[in-house]
């Protein structure tokens, strides 16, 4: 009994300790960058008959060369979805996200080297009405 009541002063400390399993998630997700959504237009010609939306996240080089700078990174990403857009997308097909991906890759890496893969968090065509 003696014992119990040594230990229950520090009682509260332990719901305040965080969990043994917490640095590890912290640390292996600490450095993945989600961005603000996409919304480009999807152009037919010369009218614009629909939106893509995406969301994505910019995961850093395992090389570690430094931070993502978000605006270069954004801009290359906007780029590179526009000439996705008017070249493949459609309101009625469905969208080709390993070539969305791919494409998404190589403008980031041709803009920031520090940047290793493009993740895509969600996509969705909508037809302009």
């Amino acid at each position: 009994m003696s014992r119990l009541l040594r230990l229950l002063p520090a009682a509260p400390l332990l719901f305040l300790a965080p969990p043994l399993w917490a640095a590890e998630g912290e640390a292996a997700g600490a450095g993945v960058t989600q961005l603000d959504p996409f919304h480009v237009p999807i152009v037919d010609g010369s009218r614009i008959v629909g939106r893509l939306d995406l969301l994505v996240a910019v995961e850093p080089d395992a090389q570690g060369h430094g931070p993502i700078v978000q605006p270069v990174v954004r801009a290359a990403l906007f780029s590179a979805m526009i000439e996705f857009a008017r070249l493949h997308a459609s309101t009625r097909l469905p969208i080709d996200v390993g070539a969305l991906s791919g494409a998404l890759d190589n403008a980031v890496q041709q803009a920031h080297g520090g940047a290793g893969k493009v993740l895509l968090l969600e996509v969705r065509t909508y037809p302009d009405q």
